[in-house]
């Protein structure tokens, strides 16, 4: 595609096209460089003299990275959007070692790129940022302290996770911080959140890593909730928590922030804000661009941060509860769950005579988990103490009761045992006759019991089947 092709799909003169792609376009109105940027793009036009001359147009942008293993979602949002706006990427990587950054610059110089997308090394090293400077080619920083930098808001993220658990009547709220450029950030959304509803900063409760984390705490209910600046320290905690045989969000609520990413994952089941590194890298390389291209809706109007601003919600309510000492008692059922097999008759069976039907239905029930529905059913929290086997029916049980605000730590599989049956005979005039299958309900045993002690501390009304084990059911 030549300078005279380009000029008549414009419908401009050479003279116009050759302005707008040297960067002398100062007489040229904004509608009409658009146009030419756009019909240039689109047949991936460059012209010869931005190969000998510094001043023109190349449609590509250079990217320096500190690490890109730390910053792969950036990167994707940045080739999306460059792409989507006619550029090219060259991509180069410093390994945060200020050498090789100053030698990515020269190297990006001397390839006449539009613009640079810039995330340096730390701490920032000033003879990067001379060669930056004088290489007067349009930049813009990204992921740095230094300057008016380009940042995803790490403040507003820790701002909005705190005040999840303040709106869920959490004030004993800890901040985990690990270590990496969000934390300081983070921190002080955390700290503004506190003052801003009144509540008391505690020093005390601003935890550097999971390992010092004062587990001590949360067994006085001295704390009820915590953030966290890292996925991987709220994992480290969750499992830390575990072993203790504590529970989120029974024990203590949990609200991390979270690398982007494309798997979706339930376990563990910790709440989380999901940081918006791909939108980010659309937004850097939309205000570059438009500095680039000289458009009056990106130079001047409104801050960097502004521009930047990208609202999030949080992932899930998983981890999210409200705090220990103010939870509602709950109605305590325990006993036993089955899966109840419905057979229709016109006659019930009896000894000597052998029935059949084509009519039949299998659903959830038995005595604790029919209460605990009831209950949950009619506005009141409950908690079953029970036992499943290690089958595909607990997984149907499960999936029923995760709709229900129904508290299910104290129902245990048992490994190697079937889930209880029940096999209801149903006569067309509704008279109806039951047989069971106990399975692994024969396995509640007093230690069930002792072991969700808590789950009784917190109950209003405790109700106690009689299809378990007698002793469990007296004790």
């Amino acid at each position: 595609m030549t300078i005279k092709e380009i000029a008549k799909l414009a419908g401009v003169s050479i003279s116009t096209v050759s302005k707008v792609m040297n960067n002398k376009d100062d007489s040229i109105s904004e509608e009409t460089r658009e146009h030419v940027l756009k019909i240039a793009k689109e047949y991936n036009y460059t012209p010869y003299s931005s190969v000998i001359t510094p001043a023109g147009k190349s449609l590509t942008i250079g990217v320096i990275f500190r690490s890109s293993s730390e910053i792969s979602m950036t990167v994707s949002g940045i080739l999306e959007r460059a792409c989507d706006s006619g550029y090219s990427i060259l991509l180069s990587e410093s390994c945060n070692q200020a050498s090789v950054e100053e030698k990515n610059i020269s190297v990006l110089a001397s390839k006449h790129v539009d613009g640079i997308l810039w995330e340096p090394v730390y701490p920032l090293n000033e003879g990067s940022l001379r060669a930056m400077e004088d290489c007067g080619i349009p930049y813009l920083m990204i992921n740095s302290a230094y300057g008016s930098a380009a940042n995803i808001n790490y403040e507003k993220l820790g701002y909005k996770a705190t005040d999840m658990l303040i709106k869920n009547r959490h004030r004993d709220i800890a901040c985990l911080l690990g270590c990496g450029t969000r934390t300081e950030a983070f921190l002080r959304g955390y700290k503004k959140c506190l003052f801003d509803n009144n509540i008391k900063l505690n020093e005390d409760l601003i935890i550097d890593g999971a390992e010092a984390f004062p587990m001590n705490k949360i067994a006085c209910r001295k704390i009820s909730g915590m953030v966290v600046s890292h996925y991987a320290e709220a994992i480290k905690i969750y499992e830390a928590l575990n072993k203790l045989h504590y529970s989120t969000p029974y024990d203590v609520s949990m609200i991390s922030l979270k690398d982007d990413t494309r798997v979706r994952s339930d376990y563990p089941p910790i709440s989380t804000f999901t940081i918006p590194h791909r939108e980010f890298g659309k937004k850097a390389v939309d205000y570059l661009i438009g500095i680039i291209e000289k458009k009056g809706a990106f130079e001047g109007s409104g801050s960097l941060e502004e521009f930047l601003d990208i609202e999030t919600e949080p992932d899930n309510m998983y981890s999210i509860g409200a705090p220990y000492l103010s939870r509602y008692k709950k109605v305590l059922v325990v006993g036993s769950i089955n899966m109840d097999n419905y057979l229709n008759f016109e006659e019930l069976p009896h000894t000597g005579k052998t029935v059949s039907t084509s009519s039949a239905a299998i659903h959830p029930g038995g005595k604790c988990l029919n209460e605990g529905l009831g209950a949950a059913k009619l506005g009141h929290n409950a908690a079953l103490i029970a036992t499943l086997g290690n089958d595909s029916d607990a997984d149907t049980i499960y999936d029923l009761i995760k709709d229900y605000p129904i508290d299910t730590i104290g129902i245990k599989r048992c490994q190697g045992m079937q889930t209880g049956q029940s096999y209801v005979f149903v006569q067309r005039d509704g008279e109806s006759m039951i047989s069971i299958m106990s399975g692994a309900n024969s396995s509640l045993s007093p230690e069930n019991r002792e072991a969700n002690e808590r789950l009784l501390q917190d109950a209003a009304l405790n109700r106690i089947q009689t299809e378990i084990p007698l002793n469990t059911a007296i004790s």
